[in-house]
């Protein structure tokens, strides 16, 4: 419940939640939905403030519950930084909700968020250049990336989307430059990593082929 102290955290086994929020005025709003696989209620712990929403289900639910003194001891144990934890969970969160990992467990998500790394682009930066080797593939988590070919835009890259899979899959060099327009962040994943998710996950796989092909027939973008 909002404005009560939190001592536990919980994740989601099976069911459906939804996240309200209440204002001063009274108003009380649906801002979120949680389903298998999300967290809630850890931000109480890290950051020992009172809850900023309510939960309620939404479906006949089943949750793991996680009190304030393991939670806190694991965290002892080990360098993470309270608000490294917050990060990944959020991060873990954002990409379950993603089409492109919407099929992968909590377990799966976090296996890949291991074998990736978070990378800043600051606002005129290249990530990608015209004509180079392809080494890496990006999913972009904040900001805007603009896609040129040949010296024209041909798209644009937002929260979600993602790119440098054409060059990791066929033998070629890049064929367009991208370039952040905006204080961007990804998530960068090298070539072995990338082949390792695509054949442990069957849907990854086929969202990962099916964007390339219509990348490819619509703009004849290799990147």
């Amino acid at each position: 419940r909002q404005n009560t102290i939190g001592d536990e955290l919980f994740v989601i086994q099976k069911g459906k939640m939804a996240v309200l929020h209440q204002y001063e005025s009274g108003r009380e709003e649906k801002v979120a939905e949680l389903q298998m696989g999300d967290t809630f209620g850890e931000m109480a712990l890290l950051m020992d403030s009172p809850r900023t929403a309510s939960v309620q289900t939404l479906s006949s639910a089943q949750v793991i519950s996680i009190s304030r003194s393991p939670f806190e001891k694991v965290l002892a144990a080990t360098s993470l930084r309270k608000e490294d934890v917050t990060g990944w969970i959020r991060l873990s969160q954002q990409l379950q909700h993603s089409p492109l990992f919407a099929e992968m467990s909590a377990n799966e998500v976090a296996h890949f968020l291991k074998r990736s790394e978070r990378r800043p682009v600051p606002a005129g930066e290249i990530l990608i250049r015209e004509g180079d080797v392809g080494s890496h593939f990006y999913i972009v988590l904040s900001g805007k990336l603009e896609v040129h070919k040949k010296g024209q835009q041909i798209g644009t890259l937002t929260p979600g989307d993602f790119v440098g899979e054409i060059a990791l899959l066929t033998p070629v060099p890049r064929t367009a430059t991208v370039t952040a327009v905006e204080h961007t962040q990804v998530l960068e994943l090298s070539r072995i990593a990338f082949f390792e998710t695509l054949s442990a996950n069957v849907s990854f796989s086929s969202k990962i082929i099916e964007v390339a092909q219509e990348r490819r027939k619509k703009t004849g973008m290799l990147l």
